[in-house]
């Protein structure tokens, strides 16, 4: 009862007004990243690749093709720096991902991107976390509140024997006595 009560107050979706018009762009100028993180509550390394784009579509990248002599298919990718990093334009977790890809280089392989870069994607996470509880899609970290109610319905399963254990006991003593 407590669980449905809860869910009532907090996790059911409003529904959607009269007239509701389709969206091509994504709302409050949110990135892919971001909205990866609204979709999926986390952030994988298959949502970066998005993100570059969206970073050379806004003019701070370059994305050049290195085509292989032998294929005729593009067997890398060069990153080449176009803006500063500094730019007030850039979100900090966008910040964060080009000064983590480009350290001090103007240009870089995809395939050389540094294995330092993926130990900055927590940090990532945490910026993207906070652009999107100041635009109040989020109260708390999602993963946070998720295993709070995960251990809240652990607890109550446990609990769930021993609340009726007591009234089943003295059923059957009651039953027991009123027979004699």
């Amino acid at each position: 009862l407590l669980m449905l009560l809860a869910w009532r107050k907090w996790g059911k979706d409003p529904e959607d007004p009269p007239g509701l018009v389709t969206q091509f762009e994504p709302p409050f100028d949110l990135t892919p990243a971001e909205v990866a993180y609204l979709v999926n509550q986390k952030i994988t390394r298959a949502d970066l690749p998005a993100e570059l784009v969206n970073l050379a579509s806004k003019g701070f990248i370059h994305i050049k093709e290195k085509m292989s002599k032998k294929a005729k298919k593009p067997d890398d990718y060069i990153l080449i720096k176009k803006k500063d990093f500094d730019d007030p334009a850039l979100k900090e977790h966008e910040r964060l991902i080009l000064k983590g890809i480009f350290l001090s280089k103007e240009e870089r392989k995809v395939s050389n991107i540094p294995s330092s870069f993926y130990s900055k994607v927590p940090r990532v996470k945490k910026q993207i976390l906070k652009q999107l509880k100041s635009h109040n899609f989020f109260r708390k970290d999602p993963g946070v509140v998720r295993n709070q109610w995960v251990a809240i319905s652990v607890l109550m399963f446990f609990m769930l024997p021993f609340t009726f254990a007591g009234n089943t006991v003295q059923y059957f003593i009651g039953v027991l006595f009123s027979a004699i």
